[in-house]
């Protein structure tokens, strides 16, 4: 993948992630919009967090991916295009950072 093809990829879910999180303040919504979140950590410890979450990651992309080609499939099978007219993204993502450093990089 090169560079604009990986940008516009995080445009979308970054919009998408808003999008979820706005809909669900707004009320009305209930949108899986959730996340883990842990502070005093050694760097090692943070390393292993992250090794962990790829791996958790792993999984729910295997269950989730085979579940979208079934549905997938199904609809392109049995629901007629004008019905066909929504789209989901199911995303992660892993951050840490040392909070003793002053950093401008990912602001």
């Amino acid at each position: 993948q090169g560079f604009a093809e990986m940008a516009t990829l995080m445009s979308e879910n970054v919009r998408d992630h808003v999008a979820a999180a706005t809909l669900n303040l707004e009320g009305g919504h209930n949108f899986l919009e959730q996340a883990v979140f842990v502070e005093e950590l050694s760097a090692a410890s943070a390393h292993r967090l992250h090794v962990c979450a790829a791996r958790a990651w792993q999984a729910a992309f295997q269950t989730v991916m085979r579940e979208a080609r079934t549905l997938h499939t199904h609809d392109q099978r049995h629901t007629p295009p004008a019905q066909r007219t929504h789209r989901a993204r199911f995303g992660t993502y892993f951050f840490e950072s040392n909070d003793h450093e002053v950093s401008d990089q990912a602001v």
